[in-house]
């Protein structure tokens, strides 16, 4: 299933520590769900395997377990956008901060004018934090 890519290879890795007659019945749960198993699934077979608790019903749970999508890494890997985002090393956690950023922008748009366009809502945003930031320096100054 590895060479036909219908299984990761780090999946397939784990899933080659079930027994052989638990790995039939995954693919026939496989099929049952039209799914192939993520990692953390073929962890959790593993594991469930390994105590001794992985029947046919665990594995069509597992298998039946709605996905995330994936993340679209290639504006997440690119090193412009990992230069904005120092301390963040992975695309997965550059693609949550970026969406963190976006909802926060959205939250911030509704105080400013609609008039304004993209450039004049980030320079207002911008001087916000600025003044933000000085009046922070000032207080600590006067509590010294």
């Amino acid at each position: 299933m590895v060479d036909e890519k219908k299984v990761a290879m780090s999946p397939a890795y784990e899933l080659s520590f079930l027994r052989p007659e638990e790995q039939t019945q995954l693919i026939e749960a496989m099929e049952a769900c039209q799914s192939t198993p993520s990692l953390s699934q073929a962890q959790r077979l593993k594991k469930q395997s390994q105590q001794g608790q992985l029947t046919s019903e665990v594995m069509e749970s597992i298998m039946s377990e709605e996905k995330k999508p994936p993340l679209d890494r290639s504006f997440t890997s690119d090193p412009h956008v990992a230069a904005l985002l120092p301390g963040l090393n992975t695309p997965e956690e550059r693609g949550k901060e970026i969406l963190l950023i976006l909802k926060l922008w959205r939250q911030i748009e509704k105080y400013l004018p609609r008039s304004y366009d993209t450039e004049q809502k980030g320079r207002a945003v911008i001087g916000f934090l600025e003044k933000l930031q000085k009046k922070r320096q000032q207080s600590q100054q006067q509590s010294r």
